[in-house]
């Protein structure tokens, strides 16, 4: 985790992408660097609140990056009907947010994409990325009918996306 990070590390947006928005991503000077996001989460003045306190506790965590693990593949069955309206049945935790890539993906309007949103074993934030639904609709579009995908566990550890590492800082102080 600290590589990327350290100079001399490549820059792998060096558009500034990473250090957009001012207070979440990356240094707020403008330079790029490698954070995909930096969230802070205050309440009230922390500098007084640690000079007031008689105890203050800090810890650094750090997690590695790893697969979710869901219990179901990635999946998606579309219908493309005459008319233009798509309708996918997808294992999903993020209906909405399916349906507005989707649309993004396909250069339709976001009111021909209707997401129904299947059951799903599991999906820690793995289940929010649109993978199959975009191809399965086309293929749909193309063939006239429903089609549907499935990925093996292959193909869901060697083409999705794992969740990224984290480093954490955690500051607590108690006051008698």
């Amino acid at each position: 985790l600290e590589e990327p990070l350290s100079p001399p590390a490549t820059i792998l947006h060096d558009d500034g992408r990473a250090s957009a928005v001012e207070g979440l991503c990356g240094p707020v000077d403008g330079r790029p660097d490698n954070i995909a996001r930096k969230l802070e989460l205050k309440v009230g003045d922390v500098d007084v609140g640690f000079g007031e306190a008689d105890v203050t506790i800090e810890r650094h965590y750090e997690t590695s990056m790893v697969h979710q693990g869901y219990i179901e593949p990635h999946n998606g069955t579309a219908n493309w009907n005459p008319d233009g309206k798509v309708t996918i049945w997808t294992s999903t935790q993020g209906a909405f947010a399916v349906r507005s890539l989707t649309a993004e993906v396909l250069r339709q309007p976001i009111s021909n994409i209707r997401v129904i949103p299947m059951e799903i074993g599991g999906g820690f934030g793995g289940k929010l990325p649109i993978y199959l639904d975009p191809v399965a609709a086309l293929l749909s579009k193309k063939s006239g009918r429903p089609v549907k995908i499935q990925m093996s566990r292959t193909d869901v550890f060697e083409a999705t996306g794992p969740t990224s590492g984290t480093k954490m800082k955690a500051s607590s102080k108690k006051s008698r």
